[in-house]
């Protein structure tokens, strides 16, 4: 939101869509700062609830007639297979003059940090260089781009062609060295785990949805003389929505089940964003656990 309203001048903005607006909740925060501006959403999820103006379709630039003076697309690019073609739909509907926001994961940063990058979900990956060829070959000008550490690419552009740029600097050698790193970093981790079930310890695997899905495949195909399965104590989510799905043959537990667990060597594997690692962490010591560690596939051992 910080990003938008310190580089838009929303006095000229009256009419804006968000592309992929779920709830609904940056429309509505962005209606509450600047209440002249006209909001709607355009969401395809079954959602019981939206609390803005929300179309219940996937994207297209036949729903609409009217033009907009503001296009949000956030963490919906990286979804979408051909994103020239998506761009140019979204130009189709921008006025003249009109500005289009996107807000994708920052690959460079992620790598750097070696956090979780290739989600099974996600198609396309972007730089900041990346970001700009993609403006250009979308026939639009890139007014600003947010490239920080720590937080998503922002992205800030518009329909006027009047102000292109072209950025010509090429980082593919290092983004190729940072993910060569980042899958030694992945294969010490399994080979890691590996070890530790040699040794006896059993596996929880604590969050159930992509990261796990990918680890726990990477792991599986690593051992030849028992099925992973074996090793495996449970698959537990904080997720009340979660609960009771299934997910690789195992159905998912809340994490008041580990309160019955007491003598096993425990090895658990966060599987999550690393900014809700601390607090899985907190939880895991409560337990009073005699013997377990704690990894982190992207990094390690971390306890």
């Amino acid at each position: 939101m910080k990003f938008l309203s310190d580089t838009v001048d929303f006095s000229h903005i009256v009419n804006v869509l968000e592309v992929g607006s779920n709830r609904g909740d940056f429309l509505y925060h962005l209606k509450f700062r600047f209440s002249h501006i006209n909001i709607i959403g355009i969401e395809p999820s079954n959602l019981d609830f939206v609390g803005v103006p929300t179309v219940r379709a996937f994207f297209s630039r036949n729903i609409f007639l009217n033009k907009f003076d503001l296009v949000i697309v956030r963490h919906v690019l990286e979804h979408i297979k051909h994103p020239v073609n998506f761009l140019s739909d979204i130009k189709a509907i921008l006025a003249d003059e009109g500005k289009l926001f996107i807000e994708v994961p920052n690959t460079m940063n992620d790598l750097m940090e070696k956090i979780e990058v290739f989600n099974p979900d996600h198609v396309c990956y972007f730089t900041a260089q990346s970001m700009n060829r993609l403006v250009e070959e979308s026939d639009m000008s890139l007014l600003t781009i947010g490239d920080e550490d720590g937080v998503p690419l922002m992205v800030l552009m518009s329909n006027a062609v009047t102000m292109r740029t072209h950025n010509s600097y090429d980082n593919s050698k290092e983004i190729k060295a940072l993910i060569g790193e980042y899958r030694k970093s992945m294969d010490d981790t399994v080979r890691s785990v590996k070890e530790l079930i040699n040794k006896g310890y059993k596996i929880i695997f604590y969050g159930s949805k992509n990261t796990f899905l990918w680890f726990y495949n990477a792991l599986d195909v690593s051992i030849v003389h028992t099925p992973l399965k074996e090793h495996v104590l449970a698959v537990i989510d904080d997720s009340a929505e979660r609960i009771g799905k299934r997910v690789s043959g195992f159905s998912v537990k809340d994490f008041g089940y580990l309160n019955a667990i007491k003598d096993e060597e425990i090895v658990f594997i966060l599987c999550a964003a690393r900014d809700n690692a601390k607090a899985m962490i907190n939880k895991i010591k409560k337990l009073g656990l005699k013997d377990y560690k704690i990894i982190l596939p992207w990094i390690g051992e971390v306890v």
